[in-house]
Parts: C-alpha cells; sequence; structure tokens
C-alpha cells in the first residue's frame, strides 16, 4: 500500500493512504489534497499512479515543484522514499512493503531528506560535520567517550546532556562547563532545542537540523578552530576580535581608499602602539 506523509515548515506531519489513481494538490477547497499556506497556488500540482509508482505534474504553479531538490516542470516519476516540494510542505512518497528501519551505519549514506535529526558543526574544529540524533539520550563534550564529540578546548570534557522529548524537540542540561552553553546566543543552563536553532558550546558552534532537512554548511577556515591536539598554523585563524579593533581596522581601509594622510597616520599610530589584534580564548579545561 503507497502511503504520502506531508509535513509542513513547523515538522508537524500526517499520513495518508493513496487507495485512489489521482489526487490534485493546491490551495483551492476543490483539490484531494489542499494545503493551505499562501506560497501553495489554487492548483498547484497533480499526482497520478502510474505501474510500480507515480507521477507528479506541476501545474504551472507559482512557486513550482521539486523532486528530491530538483524544480521539474514536466511529469515527473516519483517512487518509494522520494521527497516533493511544494512551497513549504514536504511530501515524501512510501511503498509500505519497502520500508524499513535503516541502523545508524546506514544512516550515514542516506541522501539528506532522509537524514534524521542532527546537529551540524558550523564553527568548530571539524566544520560541517554531522552528529544523528538518533536515540533518546546523548552526551556532548570533548571527550571520545561522548556522543557529540568535539575535540575543542573551549568545550568541557563532559559539558552538557540532551535528552528527546518528542516532536523534535531536545532538552539540554549544562554538566557545570566552564563555557557554559547558548541556545541562539542566549546562555542557559538547561533549555530546549528544535530544527533551526543554533547551539553554542564555549566557542563552537553547531545547528540543529531536522529530520529530512537539506542544510549546507559553507567551509571556510575561518570557521575552523583548533582542536586540542593543535592544526597546522596556516588553517589557525584568531577566533574574535572586538568591535574597537574592528573599527580601527574599517578606519584604515576607508583611510588607505579614500587617501586621507591624517586618517590613515592616525589609524596606524594606534595599530602600532596597541599591536595587533590578539585572539580570545576561553579556558582550557582538563
Amino acid at each position: 500500500m503507497w502511503k504520502l506523509t506531508i509535513e509542513d515548515d513547523e515538522q508537524k506531519q500526517v499520513s495518508l493512504q493513496l487507495g485512489h489513481e489521482e489526487y490534485t494538490v493546491g490551495r483551492d477547497e476543490a483539490n484531494a489534497i489542499r494545503l493551505t499556506d499562501r506560497n501553495i497556488s489554487r492548483k498547484h500540482a497533480v499526482l497520478v499512479r502510474n505501474g510500480q509508482g507515480w507521477l507528479v505534474r506541476d501545474l504551472a504553479s507559482y512557486n513550482g515543484t521539486y523532486v528530491n531538490g530538483e524544480r521539474v516542470s514536466d511529469p515527473h516519476h516519483v517512487g518509494h522514499g522520494d521527497v516533493v516540494q511544494l512551497g513549504d510542505y514536504r511530501l515524501e512518497v512510501q511503498d509500505e512493503a519497502k520500508t524499513v528501519v535503516p541502523t545508524a551505519q546506514q544512516q550515514v549514506q542516506l541522501p539528506a531528506h532522509h537524514r534524521p535529526d542532527r546537529l551540524v558543526v558550523v564553527v568548530g574544529p571539524t566544520p560541517g560535520q554531522e552528529f544523528f540524533l538518533d536515540k533518546d539520550h546523548f552526551t556532548l563534550g570533548r571527550s571520545e567517550d561522548a556522543d557529540v564529540s568535539v575535540n575543542h578546548s573551549s568545550v568541557s570534557r563532559f559539558h552538557a546532556e540532551l535528552f528527546a522529548v518528542g516532536n523534535g524537540r531536545y532538552e539540554i542540561i549544562d554538566k557545570g562547563s566552564a563555557n557554559g552553553i547558548r541556545i541562539n546566543g542566549q546562555e542557559v543552563r538547561r533549555g530546549f532545542v528544535e530544527a533551526g536553532d543554533a547551539l553554542e558550546m564555549g566557542d563552537v558552534r553547531l545547528r540543529f537540523v531536522g529530520a529530512g532537512k537539506i542544510f549546507r554548511a559553507g567551509f571556510d577556515t575561518r570557521q575552523m578552530l583548533p582542536a586540542v591536539t593543535g592544526l597546522e598554523p596556516a588553517l589557525v585563524q584568531a577566533r574574535r576580535t572586538t568591535p574597537q579593533s574592528s573599527s580601527i581596522l574599517r578606519m584604515v581601509g576607508v583611510g588607505a581608499l579614500l587617501g586621507i594622510v591624517g586618517v590613515g597616520a592616525a589609524a596606524a599610530y594606534v595599530a602600532t602602539k596597541d599591536g595587533p589584534d590578539k585572539p580570545t580564548a576561553s579556558p582550557t579545561n582538563s
């Protein structure tokens, strides 16, 4: 039996059995599958049974129809596990006879739209590294024994714990770390994280990516922080500069561009007097 799972941008899901041969999808009440957001056209797409799978066809919608991340205009075959994106809605087609629960090792090979909830390193020793949240309890820290292990000196050996509370939300609890945890920039001892949230431990920043969501962390050496064992000098960047130092550097740049000798000389004097900016560093934990 075929099944269609529909998920909105708040990760609320509803599933329906596909027992008919054709389903129209759109905002109009006359559609077999009605999606009410404004980014859905009144008559957006149609899903038609075709042999061993289905065909999806865009009905000249304003925001388009996407299959596994690629926009389609002509009728396009969709089979088990394919994802159709309409506006903010994600529709996954499933053949229940083929549905299996993947092991943790198999999840590593899954395409992005099949992956579970995960934490992605944005700023840290290994930008882009992913940690699957595929169980109810996790430890986070610098230790190799931690479930989410981030080898950086600003992270305590056992920094925090994460507990699944359902509906794609997790509670995080600080375990007495030296540099604390922050959720979307707000320092907390305990709090809740969900899809889209930024989680910081010391100088390390991670992004919570919801199940099936696609997130590409752009790699930049400035996002790479040195691991405890050290990195090549060329990859070690200054972590942070103070707003005052940034303003001085901007003044130097503007002075050079405009040829204002006085401003350039004053900025050069300040830079010579105070010395180069030094990266701030959080305490190193044992």
